[in-house]
């Protein structure tokens, strides 16, 4: 594996909403934790643009790349 993605974590004011994205290499396995929490049952409307830009902003943490190298034999 030649690179993983970084690790992210967000979060809106009071925790409102919060994303973690985790990935790891363990030998030949790699695991990817992805947690997405909403802390409140409720948002007013005038919120409506934060919220479009935290989710757009962990919809493209899934886009980012696993980079893998072939190993010659």
């Amino acid at each position: 594996m030649d690179s993983l993605p970084e690790a992210t974590s967000k979060r809106l004011a009071n925790n409102d909403l919060s994303f973690q994205y985790q990935a790891e290499s363990f030998g030949n396995v790699i695991q990817i934790n992805a947690v997405f929490a909403i802390n409140k049952r409720e948002f007013l409307p005038f919120r409506l643009a934060e919220i479009r830009t935290f989710y757009d902003e962990m919809i493209s943490s899934y886009g980012q790349q696993i980079v893998l190298k072939k190993i010659s034999r």
